[in-house]
Order: structure tokens, then C-alpha cells, then sequence
């Protein structure tokens, strides 16, 4: 999977450039076919945004956005927010498969007389 951060209007320490490619890096166990990441990092005043956007084979892009008072705490947050997502959209596309044939329970027919 490819990871891109970008800064805008500010700068980043090395440590939360890291942190953003390993936490983003983690989300593919949650969707397999997770194609690309982006995580912008956003200062607007004295509050720091991080943005994490990840799109998956198939058209789908998932977006989640934090506001904090450091970078770190920001992508923490938006990371959780993303992967709450993931996960209920795998819960969705797993509960609406058919049963098995094992684990359908047999149908009992009821005869008159």
C-alpha cells in the first residue's frame, strides 16, 4: 500500500511523519484490498488538524478528520475515527453473505393428518 503525508501550512517532526506511515500502514488489516493512504497534517492557528483518507480497489474512499492540540493526539484520533469505519463496512459486507449449507438449519415440512 502506498502511504503519502503531506504538511500544509506547517511542519512536521520525523517522529509524527513515522507514526502517520506505521498507524495508516496498520488499517490494511482491516480492508485487504487497500490500494493508497494520505494523511495531511493542517495547522489552522493554535489548532492542529490530521486528515486520513484512504481509498480501496473498487471505487470506495474513506475520509476522517481530527482536530487536537498536537499532531500526534490528531492522528490518533482521525485513526480511530477511520478504522471505526472500516471495520463496520466489513461487518456490513460479511453479515449480508448467505449461510452455508453447514450452518443452515434443515426445514422440517409439516404433513396434514
Amino acid at each position: 500500500m502506498n502511504v503519502t503525508v503531506t504538511a500544509r501550512h506547517c511542519r512536521i517532526h520525523d517522529s509524527d511523519r513515522e507514526r502517520a506511515l506505521s498507524r495508516v500502514g496498520r488499517l490494511s488489516r482491516y480492508e485487504p484490498r487497500m490500494a493508497e493512504g494520505d494523511v495531511i497534517f493542517e495547522e489552522e492557528g493554535a489548532v492542529r488538524c490530521a486528515e486520513v483518507r484512504v481509498r480501496v480497489d473498487g471505487g470506495s474512499i474513506r475520509v476522517a478528520r481530527a482536530e487536537s492540540d498536537t499532531f500526534r493526539a490528531a492522528l490518533d484520533l482521525a485513526v480511530q475515527k477511520i478504522t471505526r469505519q472500516l471495520k463496520r463496512k466489513r461487518e456490513r459486507r460479511v453479515d449480508h453473505q448467505a449461510p452455508t449449507e453447514k450452518s443452515a438449519e434443515p426445514v422440517r415440512r409439516m404433513t396434514a393428518g
